[in-house]
């Protein structure tokens, strides 16, 4: 795999312009139409006009006889590539003010374990087929913002920010001659949407600091390629949820104190210089979870991600020391501390939060016992 590029930068008398095109492509090889790994992939799907309809056709050309296969070659892959165009464009105001928008189409290539998963697999462990014609995963971004200088050393930037995610892999339940069968395919939408404050002290007089504000909204069909074989019922869900990593508020603080290697610090009459102290407040609003209510099944998807889990919070704080040896050697000696207060935050990925009550577990809580609830409600 590879890519190719080309970008200008076009300044006029107010106006900067950036303007730039990227083409990325993928070459899966010929081990993808082997007779060898082409026939078992047939007998895992067993129906090869199923087969031709799906998308293994797109990458492996039948001949009229339907007995033969030839992949594509270098050359024909290396030009069935993808395009994505680039725009930045920034409208200084003054020496202090400067407005800004940005535009741009970003690929990711999806694993290769997702295009080469051998088929052979699926009858043995139930597990899913690779498919060579994935697309990659295609991202489509927009940004609009300002900076504006207050003082010499106080900045405050305020930005929005919208992306598109196309061709997500997830899986699919095919049931093709009498079997069933899970196929990676590109199927997938998410998006994302908000808003992001910023005011930011430079380094002045030894002080420095900041506050980041972000308010997002991701939403998509799921948060994963193996959502559906978990919830059989998303698969035919046309409506977006949370996903699962979308934290709606963030919020982080930090302030700092720096002395300079040379600068002169007296502290009790001693002349102590060339460190560094900083403290850091995070705070998260939590992540989403499907609330559990009794009398309802998990095939009720429309409360999937309705409920958000508690606050993350946390201090840090890191100090550092430097010494200068021969004049131009500086060891520097650094402590951080992580989650300074020990605070408890709730990892919703590793289970023991209950959904009925939106807490973390505690002795005597109330939880489902029907097998049909476990492997979601727990």
């Amino acid at each position: 795999y590879g890519a190719l590029y080309i970008q200008d930068n076009i300044e006029l008398s107010s106006l900067t312009i950036k303007v730039g095109l990227r083409y990325d492509w993928r070459y899966l090889g010929k081990q993808v139409s082997d007779p060898s790994w082409v026939k078992r992939y047939e007998n895992v799907i067993n129906d090869r006009d199923t087969l031709t309809a799906y998308e293994y056709a797109d990458w492996v050309d039948y001949n009229s006889t339907h007995t033969s296969f030839s992949a594509r070659s270098f050359w024909k892959q290396f030009t069935s590539g993808s395009l994505s165009p680039r725009l930045a464009i920034g409208y200084p105001i003054s020496t202090r003010t400067v407005f800004y928008f940005n535009y741009g189409h970003f690929l990711q290539f999806p694993d290769l374990d997702a295009y080469f998963h051998d088929p052979i697999m699926t009858t043995v462990s139930g597990n899913y087929v690779g498919n060579p014609s994935l697309k990659p995963q295609k991202t489509i971004q927009y940004e609009a913002g300002f900076d504006q200088l207050i003082f010499d050393d106080l900045s405050l930037g305020i930005r929005g920010f919208y992306k598109d995610v196309f061709d997500y892999v997830t899986s699919r339940t095919l049931p093709i001659s009498g079997r069933t069968v899970n196929k990676n395919i590109n199927l997938d939408y998410a998006s994302s949407r908000g808003f992001e404050i910023i005011i930011n002290k430079a380094l002045r007089d030894h002080y420095f600091g900041g506050i980041n504000y972000t308010y997002s909204l991701a939403k998509g069909r799921s948060s994963n390629p193996f959502a559906v074989l978990v919830t059989p019922a998303l698969q035919g869900l046309p409506r977006e949820t949370r996903m699962d990593y979308d934290v709606q508020h963030r919020l982080s603080l930090y302030f700092g104190y720096s002395v300079g290697a040379k600068e002169e610090f007296d502290v009790l009459g001693l002349n102590i210089n060339n460190w560094n102290a900083s403290v850091s407040w995070s705070y998260d609003s939590g992540f989403p979870y499907t609330p559990y209510n009794p009398g309802r099944t998990l095939a009720d998807v429309y409360l999937r991600n309705t409920g958000t889990g508690p606050v993350s919070t946390q201090i840090d704080i890191a100090l550092s020391k430097g010494f200068v040896f021969f004049e131009n050697l500086n060891v520097v000696f650094t402590l951080d501390v992580k989650n300074l207060l020990n605070r408890k935050n709730v990892d919703m990925s590793a289970g023991g939060f209950n959904s009925l009550t939106g807490r973390v577990t505690t002795f005597g809580d109330y939880t489902p016992v029907d097998p049909k609830y476990m492997y979601s409600w727990s």
